[in-house]
């Protein structure tokens, strides 16, 4: 498999590229099977996959999982990787806590994208330690914002309360105007 984005030839087996990190498959939810990253669909189970990725997208998610890692306790961390195997056979309600960073479209389009990188890592910094510190579960970060979920997979009989809790000490995230 050749890398998209600096050409090497990759192993078939690797869903990561050893020389630049961008991401090269991905695993379907239900049946498991791997696909190349860009597909939308499972080619075994038609299941519909994440919305492909452009390559620069790819490359930030990957470097912002290394510095996700480095942010979330160790503790923390292994509750949510126990907590995953098990399946619940139970309703639940989980809040869902949504933040973006203002004003980051226009920061971008005027920026390098490594300063813009930089930026954004030390936003999601910011942004993801009240979710950890309240243990809710990172469900993911797009571009400029982080989707956080309280009651699932760990639950909490005051969910929502730790949601408002995390979402309060975020204070707003607003990046300085440019010219």
């Amino acid at each position: 498999m050749i890398c998209p984005k600096c050409g090497f030839d990759c192993p078939t087996e690797f869903d990561f590229c050893p020389r630049c990190a961008t991401v090269l498959q991905v695993s379907c939810p239900t049946c498991g099977f791997r696909v190349p990253a860009e597909f939308a669909f499972c080619s075994k189970c038609a299941t519909a996959l994440a919305a492909p990725v452009v390559a620069a997208e790819r490359d930030t998610q990957a470097m912002l999982s290394h510095a996700v890692q480095r942010l979330i306790p160790k503790e923390f961390a292994e509750r949510l990787r126990t907590a995953r195997g098990q399946v619940s056979h139970e309703r639940r309600m989980v809040t869902i806590l949504f933040s973006d960073v203002k004003g980051s479209t226009a920061m971008a389009e005027q920026l390098d994208p490594e300063e813009v990188m930089e930026i954004m890592s030390g936003a999601f910094e910011f942004l993801i330690q009240p979710i950890t510190r309240y243990e809710g579960t990172l469900a993911r970060l797009m571009g400029d914002a982080v989707l956080a979920f309280f009651g699932a997979p760990i639950a909490h009989e005051d969910d929502p309360e730790r949601a408002i809790r995390a979402a309060l000490e975020e204070d707003p995230v607003e990046l300085p105007q440019l010219r």
